[in-house]
């Protein structure tokens, strides 16, 4: 597999927020001079609904305002917005004494700015703002590219030079090697204080994404790394034992508990570091635990190691090591995963006539390490290699059952989910093939459901992917934030809808004002000349939200269960929905 170096983005988006239209018109003339994409609000509260339409790379905002002023944006912010809060955000005040922008600055404001604004200034602090950020989001892709390459390019040419990986699997005592149980026994006979420490690889479960399917084989090479790294540090006497799927147990005779803790911390460091190179040793967004325990926590009265011990010592820790995947030498990657993949149906309701009268492919995938849906069957989302084989089976299953149900009064549409580069190449070319059966017959067939949709996309290439799709059906949504560029070059092209996840939007939101929110959403959706189309609408309360709010089409488990099959539409009160 092959993982890209990061790109930087050509153009970044700034959000001003200023009750005075004087400033938001100087701002905006100025930052779009250098460059940016400027978006305005007119307050804190405005400026959330935006934020959360689509977020920016920058907030420029003003302390003194109505409704809610540059403070409490901040605070709103950096607490209940904790997806967001790496956005860098300045403050505008009158002057630099203020003691408003002291208070800022504490609440959680990067910089500040000074009325009247000085263009230059303005450039400087704006530039200084995105280059940390730029940073940050370089720094995160280095080390996952790095990791990559330790695990796979290190692997692949020093498999040789590498000590075997300890096979012992779970923590079970008879797996200990005779040697390390001997000197356990000893530290515990002697009595004075020794302990002994554990080394865990868990959390390398959070790059698990980047390997997908083939992360076993990663994961391995990591913990051969590791087990490399800890024999090099071995003293004479020293001990250690494979301990779980991904961690070990290491003893230290001659050392005390201090010293030991100091050793057990200096080898995880230099794991990493082996893993991820010398900048691992400022940088340790990979984190690996370190735990430390006297020997008689893991120990019987006679000195012997128990399972009960290693539970409670270090249980906690290993659980947390990720299962392994099924394997069959005679299934590829691709056969695998999709023969693990179950397409089901969640209906879609229709407000205005209080019927259901779609149902949404959503893909489910039983797995020996748990059941995901939507776009978590792939761990690598949309970057996947296997979206498009993905797609496809989600596009054979639609047609599949569209022409099981297209006779009849109550013949329901189809909703598709695709990925926007599925419309292109090798995909469109498959695509031809399956909805073939569907060209030329009724355009309410299927309702096309576009996602993933990069932001530098052109706009003939919308165009191309509309006019393919127009082919087999007219109506079309799409998944792009509500202010994003290409939401107007869609709708020219025919799109109907415009898809908003509401569950992602939910969190730690009170239901009166989270239902305020997505009426300003559906207002805007309104402008874009679009059916606002909601979905994830998987509670009563999401559901409440959502129908006052003026959404068109509401999708999720809330309306009716999920099925195997494509049910017949039917007319569904909104107060049955509401009162069962």
């Amino acid at each position: 597999m092959e993982i890209s170096t990061f790109e930087e983005d050509t153009e970044s988006t700034i959000l001003v927020i200023d009750d005075e239209e004087l400033v938001l018109d100087t701002l905006s003339e100025i930052l779009s001079q250098e460059g940016y994409i400027v978006e305005t609000a007119k307050d804190g509260r405005e400026g959330i609904f935006m934020i959360n339409s689509g977020s920016p790379d920058l907030i420029i905002c003003d302390v003194n305002m109505p409704n809610m002023n540059g403070h409490e944006f901040v605070r709103e912010l950096r607490d209940n917005h904790p997806d967001l809060s790496y956005i860098p955000i300045l403050l505008l005040s009158g002057a630099s004494d203020d003691p408003d922008i002291t208070k800022g600055l504490k609440t959680g404001a990067d910089d500040y700015l000074t009325k009247p604004i000085n263009p230059d200034i303005l450039a400087s602090r704006v530039n200084a703002a995105l280059r940390q950020i730029d940073r940050m989001k370089r720094k995160k892709r280095s080390d996952e590219v790095k990791l990559y390459r330790a695990l796979v390019l290190k692997g692949k040419s020093r498999d040789s030079e590498q000590a075997p990986l300890s096979q012992t699997g779970t923590m079970d005592p008879a797996n200990i090697p005779p040697a390390f149980q001997e000197c356990l026994a000893k530290m515990h006979a002697e009595n004075d204080g020794k302990s002994c420490g554990s080394v865990q690889l868990f959390s390398l479960c959070e790059y698990e994404n980047i390997f997908g399917e083939e992360w076993n084989k990663y994961a391995t090479k990591a913990m051969s790394i590791a087990e490399t790294t800890i024999k090099h540090h071995l003293g004479s006497g020293d001990q250690f034992s494979a301990n779980g799927e991904n961690g070990f147990l290491l003893l230290f005779p001659k050392l005390d508990e201090a010293a030991s803790k100091a050793r057990v911390q200096m080898i995880a460091d230099e794991i990493r570091v082996n893993l991820l190179g010398e900048e691992a040793r400022v940088y340790r967004t990979l984190s690996i635990e370190t735990t430390n325990v006297p020997v008689t926590d893991i120990c019987d009265a006679n000195g012997k190691i128990t399972q009960d011990g290693l539970e409670t010592a270090f249980g906690g820790i290993s659980a947390q090591a990720p299962a392994p995947y099924p394997t069959d030498a005679g299934l590829s990657v691709s056969d695998r995963v999709m023969s693990q993949i179950d397409v089901r149906f969640v209906p879609v309701w229709n407000s205005m006539n209080e019927e259901i009268f779609a149902y949404q492919c959503v893909p489910y995938r039983k797995t020996a390490y748990g059941m995901f849906k939507g776009p978590d069957v792939l761990h690598g989302r949309e970057g996947d290699p296997l979206t498009l084989d993905l797609d496809l089976t989600l596009a054979q299953s639609a047609v599949d059952n569209v022409l099981q149900n297209k006779s009849g009064e109550y013949t329901p549409s189809v909703c598709l989910p695709l990925h926007f580069c599925t419309l292109f190449g090798r995909g469109r070319a498959s695509l031809q093939k399956i909805l073939a059966p569907l060209k030329g017959k009724s355009n309410d067939f299927i309702i096309y459901e576009l996602s993933s949709i990069p932001s530098a996309t052109t706009q003939n290439r919308i165009w191309d992917a509309m006019r393919f799709l127009k082919e087999y059906g007219e109506q079309i949504a799409i998944e792009l934030p509500i202010l994003d560029r290409n939401v107007p070059v869609f709708q020219a092209a025919g799109a109907k809808a415009l898809k908003v996840c509401v569950s992602d939007r939910s969190d730690h939101v009170e239901l009166g004002r989270f239902t305020h929110d997505l009426k300003k959403m559906v207002t805007e959706i309104d402008k874009q000349k679009l059916f606002p189309y909601f979905y994830d609408v998987d509670t009563i309360n999401l559901f409440k939200a959502a129908d006052a709010s003026g959404a068109i089409w509401i999708n999720g488990r809330v309306v009716g269960p999920v099925t195997e099959k494509v049910r017949q539409s039917f007319t569904l009160p909104r107060r049955k929905i509401l009162f069962g």
